[in-house]
């Protein structure tokens, strides 16, 4: 392939600058061998359980505030030719002379996160909370194995704070491809 998006299932890649992550990838890197978006993590809006027939993406639209710190969580998506190892799912180690650059086109340095979040072109909604269900059931336990159970709580409260309906745009054609009109 030529472009390899390095995200898990509970993100999406959003083209905020029109309809296309493929076009835009074209039109605004053609030259990069990697382009790192920021996430925006999105918490349960309150939704007790997301039905079948239902979209992760249309049920939660609340997400963090604007100077929360997952803001600078960056993944990539790259060009594998380009790349010499990835150890990371958040970032890949470039052959020589090649490198990812952001949303602005500038040059990436990889590792961590970044402190300038770029959201104009396009960007990475993380939908780490799902429903309150989910909550409850998965993410208490797992998390009670490793310590306390109210870090989860206050990461839901905190990714519960700015309504957020850009990816709404894409909703009714999904919903349609997905047969669930």
């Amino acid at each position: 392939s030529k472009w390899l998006a390095l995200i898990d299932i509970d993100e999406f890649i959003l083209p905020v600058k029109g309809d296309s992550v493929a076009n835009l990838l074209e039109t605004y890197f053609p030259k990069a061998a990697g382009v790192v978006l920021n996430w925006q993590t999105f918490g349960t809006s309150n939704v007790q359980e997301i039905k079948e027939n239902e979209l992760m993406i249309e049920k939660l639209i609340l997400k963090h505030g604007p100077d929360h710190w997952r803001r600078g969580i960056y993944k990539s998506i790259v060009k594998p030719i380009h790349i010499k190892n990835c150890d990371n799912p958040h970032y890949c180690n470039y052959n020589e002379h090649y490198y990812a650059v952001n949303t602005n086109n500038l040059p990436h340095v990889s590792g961590g996160g970044t402190s300038h979040v770029l959201l104009d072109i396009m960007r990475i909604n993380h939908y780490w909370a799902k429903d309150e269900k989910f909550i409850r059931e998965e993410k208490i336990p797992r998390y009670a194995q490793w310590g306390s159970t109210e870090d989860v709580q206050q990461m839901v409260r905190d990714m519960n704070i700015v309504k957020d309906l850009e990816i709404q745009r894409f909703v009714p054609q999904l919903k349609k491809t997905m047969g669930f009109n």
